[in-house]
């Protein structure tokens, strides 16, 4: 097992951010106090633990710019060596006279005050007993050391004294809890706690981090609050929160801040407070003391972001009176896809989801409204970030196809490798999102969203593609599109366009002309309310497609004249020579393919080359149909100069399997293979240089013969551009009818 194994297998991280969900690490450039500046947009701040708004205070700055100037940038060492200064041990005399305890230690951060102060506290034998929701700092510090840990109940007094029940009455223990709990704002009831602490000679650590500036008629924090202080045996805070700066503190007895002092690794063996934060500390807690005004403030905005939420239907946190305003989600992806249309809308909130909350609790933290988070709303679109996801994704179409008598069923096993990064040689080159849109708890709708890099190169544009789209509404659709457009500007496209599943050598198209018989292989199809649905979305034509339906002729010389005088006069002029593919040497053929295909479509609209790997990819799947006399070369002097493929259609035997192969849909489809009588030509192309020598024309005339031959009645030769004048009039010739027409749409970005 390689130590970096786990690495390389966590992917959550990339699925958010493929799917542009991702809340977390965003880069803030400017602070302006109650906004910030984001990727160059102004967004106001609802995440921030600047509960009071001191970052920006004219004292705060100037305190820190003095000691700056005094000190300097660092104090380049520990408290334990030579990094004490004098601003140091003035802060701690003021939190110890703050707080109502004897004395006072400020370390580097407030994790690293748990982190220190509990390793160093406990020993072999005594035990540390913590809230279930503890803060993290609070469990590692525990941890650390080589105390037992045991567990109780959130805010349960009664489970906690069945822990202390059950250990040994001669160990040391210590309570540890949240005075102010940071994710969903309820406060620990330490009046019972201190009893219950009392009563099995157990002491008591309160981390007030949130609560310190915020809680209390001083702003001492839920001790004060509670009218405890002076019997809770040490408490601890943190400066980036109310205090707008860095660092941590403890504060309790002299004699057990002294042994701290001196045992407390990670006091001792980090550099100190620099100067600037201390500073700042110091003259935030002037402010704190002198300026009541400012919690009262803090109340009252509090209160009417939580009255209004609720009066909405919301389910938002308990902790009445305190900043911490959570709104409950419930589901890990939805938390992050709501945060992202908020942060789209202008507002940054805290997406809190799992290990940081308990499972079914994910939630958003300190927000304003947001329309799409209320209970029956119309449409949500959430991404696809896990493999039931995924299923849910394929098995869509079932859902919206069900009652369509035309629809042939994908199988299952094709759509997972088609959409699977690790399966589709595409996304060598290219990468992709999928979203389903929910309405009243149900999947109405999806759509992928991909951006190709090779295309970009060739076209010289920024290009968004589209597809995969199935939806129950226009409202769904508008949604979906949405999404789509909002994760393809992320990654700076210009232009969105579709549907496409997910470039033009694949199927592509939304069909809008010929839905009364089912498609042949490989072709799209949908129901005719798609047409208005992406047009009220606001996406506009950009190009339209051709199917044909061509008979085979049982003649050529007679019902196809002119292609048959034109292949014939061509291929004794330039010494054309058709024959079929070679099942043999199936390998060395394909490299020929792969000449002729990207040279045949180069010049064609929308067209990118099909990489070799793609190409092995798509003949893998199509080599178990292929018919070697209906795949066709054109040779002049030994040179592969052309190339024609026509399959026999599978969707006649697919579509009453409904995308079941097993357990006889196999045998059906096995069965019924050398039976089918309809073709699709899938690919005729000429190499460039040799265009307009008639070998279209051979091949068609050779691919005419064989097909009646073997007794097909016709063929569907599609798609061709609505604009390729001298490819249609080909077709024309041969009889072609044009019965279906699909349409690309596009719209800017």
């Amino acid at each position: 097992m390689d130590l970096f194994d786990k690495c390389n297998r966590f992917k959550e991280h990339r699925l958010a951010k493929a799917a542009g969900i991702y809340p977390y690490f965003l880069p803030i450039a400017e602070n302006h106090g109650t906004e910030v500046t984001i990727d160059g947009r102004r967004i106001i701040m609802a995440g921030s633990n600047n509960y009071l708004g001191l970052t920006k205070h004219p004292k705060v700055i100037a305190a820190a710019d003095e000691a700056l100037r005094r000190f300097g940038t660092s104090n380049n060492g520990s408290r334990f060596l030579n990094g004490t200064l004098e601003l140091h041990v003035q802060l701690e005399e003021r939190l110890a006279k703050f707080t109502g305890k004897e004395a006072a230690l400020v370390y580097s951060t407030g994790y690293l005050t748990n982190l220190g102060s509990i390793s160093a506290l406990m020993d072999k034998g005594d035990v540390v007993v913590l809230d279930k929701e503890a803060h993290a700092c609070i469990v590692d510090g525990a941890r650390l050391s080589p105390a037992d840990v045991k567990r109780f109940k959130h805010n349960d007094v009664r489970d906690l004294e069945r822990v202390l029940s059950s250990i040994p009455a001669k160990a040391g223990k210590l309570i540890v809890v949240d005075g102010l709990y940071s994710m969903e704002g309820d406060i620990a009831p330490l009046k019972e706690i201190v009893k219950v602490a009392k009563k099995h000679h157990a002491r008591l650590l309160v981390d007030d981090a949130h609560g310190f500036g915020v809680l209390g008629t001083r702003g001492a924090g839920a001790s004060e609050m509670l009218g405890v202080e002076d019997q809770v045996d040490l408490v601890m805070g943190t400066f980036s929160k109310s205090f707008a700066s860095l660092g941590g503190f403890i504060a309790g007895p002299r004699a057990v801040m002294d042994y701290l002092r001196h045992h407390a690794r990670a006091l001792i063996f980090s550099a100190s407070v620099t100067p600037a934060s201390a500073a700042a500390a110091l003259a935030s807690l002037d402010i704190i003391e002198r300026e009541p005004q400012l919690r009262t403030r803090l109340k009252q905005i509090s209160d009417k972001m939580r009255n209004g939420f609720q009066a909405m239907g919301l389910e938002v946190g308990v902790g009445n009176g305190t900043p911490i305003v959570p709104i409950f989600i419930g589901d890990r992806v939805k938390t992050m896809q709501v945060w992202r249309r908020i942060l789209d809308r202008g507002v940054f909130v805290n997406a809190i989801i799992v290990p940081a909350v308990q499972p079914g609790r994910d939630l958003l933290r300190t927000l304003r409204r947001e329309r799409h988070v209320a209970p029956g709303d119309a449409v949500d679109v959430v991404p696809v970030v896990s493999p039931n996801d995924l299923t849910r994704f394929i098995r869509l179409q079932h859902q919206i196809y069900r009652d369509d008598p035309n629809w042939v069923a994908p199988l299952p096993s094709d759509e997972k490798t088609r959409l699977a990064p690790g399966k589709n040689p595409y996304f060598e080159h290219a990468e992709a999102a999928y979203f389903l849109a929910r309405e009243d708890g149900r999947d109405v709708g999806r759509i992928a969203a991909s951006v190709d890099r090779n295309y970009d190169s060739i076209h010289g544009e920024r290009q968004l593609a589209f597809g995969f789209l199935e939806a129950e509404s226009a409202k769904a659709v508008e949604a979906l599109v949405r999404a789509a457009e909002r994760w393809g500007r992320e990654r700076g496209a210009k232009v969105m366009r579709g549907p496409m599943n997910f470039t033009t050598n694949d199927d592509c198209g939304l069909l809008i002309r010929g839905f009364e018989e089912p498609p042949t292989i490989l072709m799209p199809y949908n129901p005719p309310s798609y047409a208005a649905w992406l047009e009220s979305a606001g996406m506009k034509k950009a190009k339209d497609l051709f199917a044909f339906r061509v008979p085979i002729p049982a003649s050529p010389e007679q019902e196809i004249p002119q292609v048959t005088r034109i292949a014939r006069k061509c291929s004794e002029r330039h010494r054309i020579h058709v024959r079929p593919l070679d099942m043999k040497h199936f390998e060395e053929e394909l490299q020929k393919v792969k000449v002729i295909y990207n040279s045949a479509w180069e010049k064609n609209w929308g067209f990118v080359p099909m990489t070799e790997h793609e190409i092995d990819h798509m003949a893998g799947q199509l080599k178990p149909a292929i018919v070697p006399q209906l795949a066709l070369f054109a040779e002049i002097d030994g040179e592969t100069v052309g190339f024609a493929l026509a399959i026999p259609d599978v969707n006649v035997v697919l579509k009453p399997i409904r995308g079941r192969l097993f357990p006889f849909g196999i045998v059906r489809l096995l069965w019924s293979l050398p039976r089918i009588r309809t073709l699709r030509l899938m690919a005729l192309g000429v190499k460039a240089g040799f265009r307009r020598r008639g070998i279209d024309a051979a091949l068609v005339h050779r691919a005419a013969v064989v097909s009646h031959a073997r007794g097909y009645t016709w063929c569907e030769v599609g798609w061709t551009l609505e604009d390729n004048d001298l490819i249609n009039g080909l077709i024309e010739a041969v009889n072609g009818d044009r019965y279906k027409t699909y349409r690309i749409y596009e719209r800017s970005l």
